[in-house]
């Protein structure tokens, strides 16, 4: 059985199955509809994503996702969006972070993946038997989206994690690695790599 994306002559994507002798047809959600993601100005990640997931899931290309989305906007918001120049050249990534930029100061995620809070985070005091797992998984993904945004260089993504951790996790990797804060490019640190070092020094000393 294969799969082919077709058009309902009404804009609305549909996905084709076909079998022996027969042929299933189901239609994507249409704007307004039960279940179809619609943007008024709120929460614009959290739109982009579920129409991101809906567009991928009917085999749509990145250009036909950008042409059909300012129809599951606020009118307003959807008429605006047909003037943005990135959405005229479907270039999807920069018309999201474009996106998100404009939107950002009524969207919960970018609110709660704030660099201000990031910095709040890694300061707290961490007691030594806490599990160090919630600090590195909740550090890696809010840098890591911060990042993706521009938001948090390379060099500070690296000062903080470090400063983040609990203190003897923190001075274990220290010298495991033989990083040195003050004298070394941070920049040029995989982060991935040194986090997974202090998620196994913290198995080790039998704080996981």
């Amino acid at each position: 059985m294969s799969a082919t994306p077709s058009s309902d002559g009404n804009g609305s994507s549909v996905s084709v199955a076909m079998g022996p002798g027969n042929q299933f047809i189901m239609a994507m959600p249409y704007p307004g509809t039960p279940g179809a993601p619609f943007f008024d100005g709120r929460n614009v990640t959290e739109f982009l994503d579920r129409f991101s997931d809906l567009c991928t899931g009917y085999k749509l290309s990145d250009a036909e996702k950008m042409r059909r989305l300012p129809r599951y906007c606020d009118m307003r918001i959807g008429q605006s969006i047909e003037f943005i120049q990135e959405w005229h050249e479907r270039n999807w990534e920069k018309f999201r972070k474009l996106l998100c930029e404009e939107f950002e100061s009524a969207d919960q995620a970018q609110i709660c993946q704030s660099r201000e809070l990031l910095e709040i985070f890694k300061d707290r005091t961490r007691s030594e038997d806490a599990d160090p797992r919630c600090f590195c998984r909740h550090y890696a993904w809010i840098s890591k989206e911060l990042s993706r945004r521009s938001q948090l260089d390379d060099y500070t993504r690296i000062l903080w994690f470090v400063q983040g951790l609990p203190r003897l996790i923190r001075k274990e990797l220290l010298l495991h690695t033989g990083l040195d804060l003050y004298l070394d490019d941070l920049a040029k640190i995989d982060f991935d790599a040194l986090l997974e070092k202090a998620l196994q020094i913290a198995k080790r000393s039998g704080r996981l």
